[in-house]
């Protein structure tokens, strides 16, 4: 869950989004005396205005009851200090950019052509979906110069041969996810792009495919569709995207198969420099916290490639990912004397 605390940041914001609606009541509920989440009084201000005006729009009965759990990522914020407020991409950015990191340094690492982050300039994604995660991947590539040229929804897909690269294309991106309305057509009708009405992405020629929206959407078809067009990159950036069959088809073909647990790691390694911020009790500026994220994503490819190679299964890092997660795991319950 992302929450703007400033009205200046909501433009893009969910409005129908339940769960923000109950985190403001709980705020609201118990008068948030909002130093427990914030020593800047300033802040504290700006979230309560934001509450209010928030909560203006809605009556109590529209609530589902306050859910404690969604206030950690609001005081986790707070707490930790860390001024990435300058716009509501750069908090979003925290925890949906991890994929491309990923992306990048496997290109950088296997592709003797490309020798720097610099190098993605001018390559094509094909992306899936058009939420929060996808909206992510859209406005790194945009940043490093590559360009998605397709986003799905359960209607079918859109082809923007330009791509989605500039603030007006990536902005839409927010306004169709808050509409409710879960059409990617809608993108199609403002753009004057081609529309594929029940179709999924897979069958566009890209450099680097990027499935963004959900367990299980590349199956079979997708896979053949996949290495017909010569796609040497394909970069799970949802949970579980691809089915058995694909993944196997996939890396049988020679297709480099990024899993899913390694590149959307990054939301949960964020969230664990969001805690070690609250520990110390001490705040990183959003280049920090994007350095380090940085690193971690290296080091986790690092590891995968390792050892892949350590167990003869160069090129395989979907098990790179698998070994290299258990072994550090029972290193762990070893060194603690679980084992």
């Amino acid at each position: 869950m992302i929450i703007s605390f400033f009205p200046e940041l909501a433009e893009g914001f969910r409005s129908d989004d339940s769960i923000d609606f109950d985190l403001c009541r709980f705020l609201k509920m118990h008068n948030a005396s909002f130093s427990l989440f914030t020593k800047d009084p300033v802040v504290a201000k700006a979230i309560c205005r934001w509450a209010d005006a928030f909560m203006a729009g809605f009556g109590d009965s529209t609530s589902t009851g306050a859910k404690l759990h969604d206030c950690i990522d609001v005081m986790a914020y707070a707490w930790a200090g860390t001024r990435s407020f300058e716009s509501t991409g750069a908090i979003k950015s925290f925890r949906v950019v991890a994929g491309l990191y990923a992306e990048a340094v496997q290109l950088v690492t296997m592709n003797p052509n490309i020798k720097s982050v610099a190098d993605l300039a001018g390559k094509t994604v094909a992306v899936s979906g058009f939420g929060n995660v996808a909206w992510g991947i859209v406005t790194k590539l945009a940043e490093l110069g590559a360009k998605a040229v397709t986003l799905s929804g359960p209607d079918g897909y859109i082809y923007d041969p330009e791509g989605i690269t500039t603030k007006e294309k990536i902005d839409y991106m927010l306004e169709m996810r808050a509409s409710g309305r879960n059409r990617v057509q809608d993108y199609a009708d403002k753009f004057g792009v081609e529309f594929f009405p029940k179709q999924k992405p897979w069958g566009v020629k890209a450099d680097i495919l990027m499935p963004c929206a959900t367990q299980n959407e590349v199956g079979m078809k997708g896979a053949e569709q996949i290495v017909a067009n010569g796609v040497k990159y394909y970069v799970e950036v949802s949970n579980m995207p691809t089915t058995n069959e694909a993944v196997a088809y996939l890396k049988a073909n020679g297709v480099i198969v990024a899993p899913s647990k390694a590149v959307n790691a990054g939301g949960v390694a964020v969230s664990g420099l969001e805690m070690s911020q609250n520990s110390m009790r001490y705040g990183w500026t959003f280049e920090e916290v994007d350095d380090k994220l940085k690193n971690i994503m290296k080091d986790i490819f690092a590891a995968c490639d390792s050892a892949s190679k350590e167990f003869g299964l160069e090129g395989n890092y979907m098990a790179g990912a698998n070994i290299a997660g258990f072994l550090k795991v029972a290193e762990a319950m070893k060194a603690q004397g679980c084992v």
